[in-house]
């Protein structure tokens, strides 16, 4: 039996009574979705300083594509209805009491390693304000981080879907009703899209995707990742190798030259998209878009709540109907983990709301790239399988710390890139010179040290996907990357 199969129940357990470990082998190792009383201590503040006028001050000039429906009462999102607007002029919308637009995940930008940005639009412009990587989360990897926001007093609805990341998604106001399935439902939720694989840490891969493993990397991107890796190796030991003055260095290091040009070449030569897990999820169903509106993606279900029971039960016979749903409520200042592939169907409403809007509802979510090594004692320090994820994330957390000036120090393994990380603001919070909280929970090290036993750690070096061997290995990584279009990333709770 699956890990994700074995429970009927949404259990409430207090956010500050479960460690990173305990969170690991409880839930996130037995892909088992859990409500946390209680929010990450760098967001408990966040709904009563994200008022209008502070967002609007701060990131008010920033463009978003906001979600609209025209269903009147019944609303219903994640139809690919999109309007563009500045955030100053979204906000006084729910202000005004607007209730027919709701604030989603939005496009960003392509980053220099060839994957998209953590967050965009209006995130960019209250950074400081929220951690990139929870303490909670303990090794897995950030894939992107989203602002949700509307207004509802009747309750709108998100349509039936399923994520391709491990969620961690906290409330800051209203309330969210979760009508979930595992992920072993998939037979009987018709997609829009064509299921081809399902992952047992119950990552879906559609026929439209491409060769998409259960961490959502493309395997055939790992496979010329890994042969980067190598020829990068026998570089830097042929460099090693000249400088020693051993005999035949100096061919070593030709050869070495030539195998990592030509893995440069390979890839270009394959078109590499440097494909992400966003990427995939994005690729909709092969199915016409209707007026106004972007292509479903493959991961929604063809199954229209509102229709009658007797008419589902016809339409879509193998549905054991919405009564078979696991049923959750997430009340402001909680906090749900979802792992990828659950089944949900979410009604948004804005029990209480803000002095500024009494019916809205707002919450802040880490999608993270889903783990697939899920043993419940060693998957705590190395979630995933592969190294290609911790990569770039290593290579993140260096490119941040180069950026502000500063030198990682490998021999300081409690401190070194700790404060760097910190200070980049990369890890999970502020920098506190005398007494690190997190050192505990990784064992003395930084959340990107501690993967350093791992494949592809080399100290003071970016070893993101592509890496860094000599000069102007990395200048044509770095060409190829700047024609890359931006990511793009749509739908969800």
């Amino acid at each position: 039996m699956a890990p994700q199969d074995i429970t009927n129940t949404v259990p409430v357990v207090p956010y500050g009574e479960l460690s990173p470990q305990r969170f690991w082998k409880e839930f996130v190792s037995q892909r088992r979705p859990v409500v946390l009383d209680g929010l990450d201590a760098h967001l408990a503040e966040l709904s009563r300083k994200w008022t209008k006028e502070n967002l609007s001050e701060r990131a008010g000039d920033c463009m978003l594509e906001v979600e609209f429906s025209d269903e009147g009462a019944a609303r219903k999102y994640g139809q690919g209805m999109k309007q563009t607007m500045p955030f100053r002029r979204f906000l006084q919308s729910i202000a005004d009491g607007e209730d027919s637009r709701y604030l989603t995940t939005q496009d960003v930008p392509t980053e220099i390693d060839g994957h998209p940005a953590l967050y965009g639009s209006p995130l960019v412009a209250l950074e400081g304000d929220f951690p990139r990587l929870p303490e909670l989360a303990g090794s897995l990897v950030p894939a992107s981080i989203n602002l949700w926001m509307g207004l509802s007093a009747q309750g709108t609805s998100s349509g039936l879907h399923h994520d391709f990341h491990d969620n961690l998604y906290s409330l800051l106001r209203g309330r969210k009703t979760f009508r979930l399935w595992p992920p072993s439902a998939l037979d009987s939720m018709y997609p829009h899209g064509r299921p081809v694989k399902r992952w047992p840490n119950g990552r879906v891969v559609y026929s439209e995707q491409g060769n998409i493993g259960p961490d959502g990397v493309d395997m055939d991107e790992e496979r010329r990742w890994e042969e980067k890796f190598a020829a990068e190796m026998e570089l830097e030991m042929a460099e090693k190798a000249v400088e020693a003055g051993e005999q035949g260095a100096k061919r070593r290091l030709q050869a070495a030259n030539r195998r990592l040009d030509a893995v440069m070449d390979a890839a270009m030569d394959e078109g590499s998209e440097w494909l992400d897990d966003f990427d995939a999820m994005e690729r909709p169903a092969q199915r016409p878009a209707t007026s106004g509106a972007a292509p479903i993606p493959p991961s929604f279900s063809r199954i229209d709540a509102d229709l009658p029971p007797a008419e589902i039960e016809k339409k879509f016979p193998r549905f054991k109907g919405f009564s078979s749903a696991i049923t959750c409520t997430v009340e402001a200042g909680q906090t749900l983990y979802l792992p990828a592939g659950w089944w949900h169907e979410v009604t948004s409403q804005g029990f209480g709301g803000s002095k500024d809007a009494p019916g809205e509802h707002m919450a802040l979510n880490h999608w993270f790239h889903p783990p697939d090594n899920l043993d419940a004692e060693a998957g705590f320090s190395k979630p995933y399988t592969s190294d290609f994820w911790p990569a770039v994330w290593r290579g993140r957390c260096r490119l941040a710390a180069a950026a502000l000036g500063g030198t990682a120090n490998p021999g300081s393994e409690a401190g070194g890139d700790l404060v760097l990380l910190q200070a980049a603001g990369l890890s999970h919070g502020p920098v506190d010179h005398h007494h690190d909280h997190h050192h505990h929970h990784h064992g003395g090290k930084s959340c990107c040290s501690g993967h350093r036993a791992g494949a592809g750690y080399r100290p003071l070096k970016w070893d993101g996907p592509w890496g860094m061997g000599r000069r102007h290995h990395l200048n044509r990584f770095l060409a190829v990357a700047a024609f890359q279009a931006p990511a793009k990333r749509r739908r969800g709770l």
